[in-house]
C-alpha cells in the first residue's frame, strides 16, 4: 500500500482526534466553571420522549436543531408532529439554530425566542479547502444531499433535460427513497451521458468532488435548517446556488457570497444554471472569495469554539 497514502490518513485521524478533544475540552469548561456544575445534556436530533426523560432526571437540556419535519408534512400527520415539536420545545432549556434567520422563517418559534441560541454550532473542517482553482473545473454542476422529494431533486433532473443540449453535466452525490424513480427518469429523458450518480459517499472523499465541480444547486422544496454541504462547498471555493428556504439567506448572499434561487421550477433552474455559469470568470472568482472569507469569519473551528463559549451565556440568565 502506498506510503504516502498511510501517512495522509494518519494525519487525518490526528485532525479529527485533535478537533474532537478541542471542542470537548471547551464544553466541559462551559459545564463545570460557568454554570456552577450544572447537568447539561446536549441533544441532536428531535426526540420528545429522550429530552423529558432527561428533564425529569434533572439534566438542562441543549438541542441542536436542524429543519423541522412538520413544514413539509400535510393533513394529520403534519399536526401530530408539530405538536411534538411543540412539546419538545416547551420543555429543553435552549435551541439552537444554525443562523437567525430560521427563527423567522419558522413562524412557530416566535413563542420560544427567549430560548433561542441563533448563532449555530456548525463548523467547517480544514480538509475542505480549496484545492482545484475555479478556471481549470469543467462545466460540472453538482448535487449533495438526500434523494428526497422535498429536497427538489427531481425538478433538477427536469432542469437537465432543458439543458441537455449545452455542455453540461450533473454528479448527484447522496442516496434516499427517489434513488430508484430519478434512475428511471434519467433513462427516460436520455440523460444517461449526463448524469451521473455517486450513491452515498465517506464525509472524507467529499472536498475532492467539491473541488470538482463548478456550481453546488441546492433547489430544497421547504424544511431546511443550514445544510452543512453550503459551508463546505464555499470552503471549497465552489460557488452555490440554492432556493431561500431555512437558515440559507443569512450565508448565500445573492451575488455576494452565492446566488439564490427564487423558484424550483425546473425552466427557473435551467435558466440560473446557465447565466451563473456564462458569468465572467473574474466575476464569479469574486464571489468566491466573498464567500471563502466568510467561511473563514463564521465558520472555522475557532470561530465555532467563540459559539460555543457564548451559550454558557444564554444558559446563565434563562
Amino acid at each position: 500500500m502506498n506510503k504516502s497514502f498511510l501517512q495522509k490518513i494518519r494525519l487525518s485521524l490526528i485532525r479529527d482526534v485533535f478537533t474532537s478533544l478541542v471542542i470537548a475540552i471547551t464544553l466541559k469548561k462551559i459545564v463545570r466553571s460557568r454554570l456552577n456544575n450544572d447537568r447539561i445534556i446536549f441533544v441532536k436530533g428531535f426526540n420528545a420522549p429522550l429530552v423529558l426523560l432527561l428533564k425529569l432526571l434533572g439534566y438542562r437540556v441543549v438541542q441542536f436543531a436542524g429543519g423541522f419535519g412538520s413544514v413539509i408534512l400535510k393533513g394529520a400527520r403534519k399536526y401530530w408532529l408539530l405538536l411534538k415539536e411543540l412539546l419538545l420545545l416547551k420543555i429543553i432549556d435552549l435551541l439552537i439554530l444554525e443562523t437567525s434567520i430560521a427563527s423567522t422563517y419558522y413562524t412557530f418559534l416566535q413563542r420560544f425566542k427567549q430560548k433561542i441560541f441563533p448563532y449555530g454550532a456548525l463548523y467547517v473542517d480544514d480538509e475542505f479547502k480549496v484545492i482545484k482553482p475555479l478556471e481549470k473545473r469543467e462545466p460540472i454542476i453538482g448535487y449533495v444531499g438526500a434523494l428526497t422529494y422535498q429536497k427538489g431533486v427531481i425538478q433538477l433532473l427536469l432542469a437537465m433535460n432543458i439543458l441537455k443540449s449545452n455542455n453540461v453535466r450533473l454528479l448527484i452525490i447522496g442516496d434516499g427513497p427517489l434513488m430508484n424513480q430519478l434512475s428511471i427518469m434519467v433513462k427516460k429523458l436520455s440523460l444517461e451521458d449526463k448524469v451521473l450518480f455517486l450513491g452515498a459517499i465517506s464525509h472524507r472523499d467529499l472536498p475532492y468532488y467539491l473541488n470538482e465541480i463548478k456550481l453546488l444547486v441546492l433547489p430544497s422544496l421547504h424544511g431546511e435548517g443550514l445544510p452543512n454541504v453550503i459551508i463546505e462547498a464555499m470552503a471549497c471555493g465552489t460557488p452555490v446556488l440554492a432556493t431561500p428556504v431555512g437558515g440559507i439567506p443569512d450565508v448565500i448572499k445573492d451575488n455576494k457570497t452565492g446566488f439564490i434561487l427564487t423558484s424550483a421550477e425546473p425552466s427557473k433552474i435551467a435558466t440560473k444554471i446557465n447565466e451563473v455559469l456564462a458569468k465572467d470568470l473574474k466575476e464569479l472568482q469574486k464571489i468566491v472569495n466573498n464567500a471563502l472569507n466568510y467561511i473563514d469569519r463564521n465558520y472555522r473551528l475557532q470561530a465555532a469554539i467563540k459559539r460555543y463559549k457564548l451559550i454558557s451565556k444564554y444558559l446563565k440568565v434563562l
